[in-house]
């Protein structure tokens, strides 16, 4: 993948960034990816709830690193998010997405955050386009 797309600065998976997660997600080839983390109190909005755009940002990453996994670098277009419940700080928490179709440069995927007894906490839909470096 080209340095310009991947920095290892990312805010979610990039291990030099000092205040970003540096989370280790897995992929695989038939576009799935997941994590399992347990976010800290310095990603919380109300007391003891993981930020509403914290948990976007889980959501977007996971479902760029299912198009990985088919392939395709992307970079997200639109993004939509369903909050069912609060996603709580301290507890184990499991991000998961998957690529539903792929067009071209066009990739869909869906992603979920649930808590660890498999309750879908946080829902979400995006549309992503291949990125193509020069």
């Amino acid at each position: 993948m080209s340095d310009w797309i991947r920095d290892d600065y990312c805010f979610v998976c990039g291990k030099k960034n000092p205040y970003g997660f540096k989370l280790d997600i897995t992929t695989t080839p038939d576009g799935k990816a997941f994590v399992e983390l347990v976010p800290a109190r310095e990603y919380q909005g109300y007391g003891g709830v993981l930020h509403g755009g914290i948990a976007a940002t889980l959501l977007d990453e996971i479902m760029v690193y299912a198009a990985y996994g088919v392939g395709k670098p992307v970079a997200t277009v639109k993004l939509t998010v369903r909050y069912r419940k609060p996603v709580p700080i301290g507890q184990k928490i499991r991000v998961e997405g998957e690529v539903k179709s792929v067009s071209g440069r066009k990739v869909q995927a869906v992603g979920r955050i649930l808590n660890s007894e498999g309750d879908v906490l946080v829902e979400a839909e995006s549309l992503m386009y291949e990125v193509k470096a020069d």
